[in-house]
């Protein structure tokens, strides 16, 4: 069976019926000769886009707003790049001076009202209970400890005293003379 096209009026067009009206709603057109169409005419019509609201622009543009912000999201995930780190050469400061094997024991001023009771070394020989503990990381105990191992000629010998390990050792060897 031959096609045949329908040709319907422009809707604008003010000698064009009603739409629906059965008068000269569609004329079939031979397949032969193809008809010419008067420019408002059309083979084929969709009704024109209603009107839309400022709320409902306001959706659409959000909704792309989303779908954008979505596709802006998905392209690292999909199209990984290689993260390759940066090795930054930087030159090292220049060394100083070391600094000497033995620092110097502190050397505390004293004032007419304020007397320390330690300057500079203390001699574990002679040094009452009170400047003993006066030492970093000597207590009363290890301090009566040290007088009762008394006389010391080394800091060999201050390393036999139980609770002296080589911390308070290394601690106390700028700190005590014997």
């Amino acid at each position: 069976m031959p096609s045949t096209e329908v040709a319907t009026p422009h809707p604008a067009d003010p000698s064009a019926p009603e739409w629906g009206a059965g008068r000269h709603a569609a004329a079939p057109v031979s397949p032969a000769a193809p008809a010419r169409l008067a420019p408002h005419e059309t083979l084929s019509r969709l009704p024109a886009a209603p009107h839309l609201s400022a709320l409902d622009r306001w959706t659409l543009l959000l909704g792309g707003a989303v779908l954008l912000a979505a596709a802006f999201t998905l392209v690292p995930a999909l199209f990984p790049q290689p993260r390759v780190p940066t090795v930054t050469r930087v030159a090292l400061p220049a060394a100083t001076s070391p600094a000497p094997a033995t620092p110097e024991a502190p050397v505390y001023p004293t004032t007419s009202s304020v007397t320390p009771l330690i300057s500079g070394r203390v001699n574990l020989n002679s040094a009452s209970l009170e400047q003993l503990e006066a030492l970093p990381k000597v207590g009363p105990a290890l301090a009566s400890r040290i007088v009762a191992g008394r006389p010391y000629r080394s800091l060999a010998d201050l390393d036999r005293v139980k609770g002296v390990g080589p911390a308070a050792l290394k601690t106390l060897e700028p700190l005590v003379s014997f």
